[in-house]
């Protein structure tokens, strides 16, 4: 499996597919071919890293890290990175229909640092494993290695079974938002969150491109903006990537 990259764009609200979105900015990947053959068996355990840079790449349609122009195009912002690691899973096996069976990990979890252009630690985001071990929750933390927020979906059956959300419109007709909350109540903080949305028919089930939605809080600076953004690839790596094979 290649190294996967990604495009930003502004925020909309009421996203859905074929909107034309303006590109500001793109992330690359950059991980040992050895690392993602094994990400499927242990996801998020590969070491890797992701350059965010501004504007817009060459071709949106052909993101290839081998060609110069594509990191000429624009200016280093962030990147988000990590070493080896457990993943949160282990493939065991695969039961009925071939669907993986996987054991959950609770030790040497994933991560990814964001740090500035100058190698300035901007925040970690950092999986966290409790006693609702198939619920995914992600701690934010600062420079200071103090944790700012939790980001983890709305649950249900006494909060060990993550919740869909149905009956949105455009892009959230089904999806899995990931509330930004308080780490002191747990409590979402408005309306921000991480959601994976309906990305189309072509892009779920032809060219597995997923899209994802990022609200900030209110009142979060630059550095953890920025670490939310890694949030959100750390989020891909360990729950929606492998399900793609």
């Amino acid at each position: 499996q290649p190294n996967i990259h990604w495009t930003i764009h502004d925020f909309m609200d009421n996203y859905s597919d074929g909107d034309v979105l303006h590109t500001k900015g793109w992330l690359e990947e950059d991980a040992e071919p050895l690392d993602r053959t094994f990400s499927f068996c242990s996801p998020g355990s590969r070491k890797t890293q992701y350059k965010l840079w501004a504007g817009r790449p060459p071709n949106d349609h052909d993101l290839k890290p081998e060609h110069e122009q594509y990191r000429e195009n624009g200016r280093l912002l962030m990147t988000h990175q990590k070493e080896r690691s457990c993943g949160v899973s282990l493939l065991l096996g695969f039961g009925g229909d071939l669907k993986p069976i996987r054991w959950p990990m609770c030790c040497f979890l994933p991560y990814l640092e964001t740090k500035d252009s100058k190698g300035r630690l901007m925040g970690k985001t950092q999986y966290v494993c409790d006693e609702c071990l198939f619920v995914p929750k992600f701690a934010v933390m600062n420079g200071a290695d103090e944790q700012v927020y939790l980001i983890r979906p709305n649950t249900c059956c006494m909060g060990i079974c993550v919740r869909c959300k149905c009956g949105g419109s455009g892009g959230k007709c089904c999806s899995i938002p990931f509330q930004i909350r308080d780490t002191t109540y747990r409590e979402p903080i408005g309306d921000a969150a991480i959601t994976d949305l309906w990305a189309g028919v072509k892009n779920e089930c032809c060219t597995k491109k997923n899209v994802y939605a990022v609200k900030f809080p209110h009142g979060a600076n630059m550095d953890m903006k920025g670490t939310i953004i890694g949030a959100a690839l750390l989020l891909d790596v360990t729950q929606f990537e492998q399900t793609d094979g």
